[in-house]
């Protein structure tokens, strides 16, 4: 089997070459750039290609000299699409069209991209916000708002229409929040770094005060059960479906997760303030039956032991002096 990964310097993609490595699968990887800790781990055990998505002609010829037959399509301009649209256009759209078009000219029979839960409406006053939490099926309407989101649900539908007029086996998996030890290393103000700014506050010893949104709860998966989850859509023996939803389907409130870091680090001081709503995000909890029923996919990691795994981790990235 030759699976190609696209984007996989980043913050999930470790722990999918880490996983396809398990099960004695040696990648093909390409991005334009690869951290240190990267290329330590994985700079023998993978064929990491540095290639533009953007380039079209050297991603077809990379997907034909290596025989490709199964893509997992990673690469992806995030937070900077919403700022810079014109480039976020190019990378996540074009980029995608330049992996579909090598794909169903060198015949990949499979291709899973990996989408967002931002495609999905703001749940904010319906039943599948706070405080209910009405598990979100995949049949949900679409409604994204940012450009990013906007690019994803574009590259679902570019997806589905090459799977039903090439043939070609696509399916989008809307990710849930990840937490991930390599997302610390970058923190911002959205509801995904504010997340990981606890665990890293809490690893160096630093206090946390997030003044409210005690009381929101979101679909927290730990990178590792994301990363099967991903593989599984790319070994499975059939796909079903052109989209899954892939979290831990069930809600977590942000109080939890700060009481789940402070049984890893007893002495760490977090201040979390009552009410939703800690920073701008898609809050929603997914049903993730029809992964379950077709790819096998279980969460293995409680909010807890992702919490401890997590913390380890990023200690050992820290002392590398990796960055993201």
């Amino acid at each position: 089997m030759r699976i190609m990964v696209t984007g996989a310097g980043g913050a999930i993609g470790p722990h999918v070459v880490n996983r396809l490595l398990d099960l004695e699968i040696r990648p093909v990887i390409l991005d334009v750039r690869y951290p240190r800790h990267f290329l330590r781990r994985f700079g023998d055990r993978a064929d990491l290609l540095r290639i533009d998505v953007q380039d079209g002609v050297s991603v077809a010829e990379a997907v034909r000299a290596h025989e490709i037959d199964t893509i997992i399509h990673m690469a992806a301009l995030q937070g900077e699409a919403n700022t810079h649209r014109a480039a976020g256009v190019r990378v996540n759209i074009l980029g995608l069209i330049n992996m579909l078009e090598a794909a169903r000219v060198f015949g990949v029979k499979r291709f899973v991209y990996c989408s967002t839960r931002s495609v999905y409406p703001d749940f904010k006053g319906t039943p599948y916000g706070h405080p209910t939490y009405r598990p979100v099926t995949e049949d949900m309407p679409l409604e994204p708002e940012r450009p990013y989101d906007i690019c994803k649900h574009t590259g679902e539908r570019y997806g589905a229409w090459y799977r039903a007029t090439f043939g070609v086996e696509f399916a989008a998996l809307r990710f849930a929040i990840p937490l991930s030890p390599e997302r610390c290393l970058d923190i911002n103000q959205r509801a995904i770094g504010i997340i990981h700014g606890v665990v890293r506050n809490a690893v160096e010893g630093r206090e946390t005060v997030i003044p409210q949104g005690g009381d929101q709860r979101l679909d927290l998966i730990y990178v590792k059960d994301l990363a099967g989850a991903i593989v599984s859509a790319a070994t499975a023996p059939r796909l079903t479906y052109d989209r899954y939803n892939i979290g831990s389907g069930q809600a977590v409130s942000l109080r939890e997760f700060g009481d789940a870091v402070r049984g890893v680090f007893p002495s760490a001081r977090i201040e979390i303030g009552p009410g939703p709503e800690f920073a701008p995000g898609h809050y929603c909890v997914f049903d993730i039956t029809r992964a379950r029923e077709d790819l096998g996919f279980a969460p293995r990691y409680g909010l807890s032991a992702a919490v401890q795994d997590a913390a380890a981790e990023l200690k050992v990235l820290l002392e590398e002096g990796a960055t993201l």
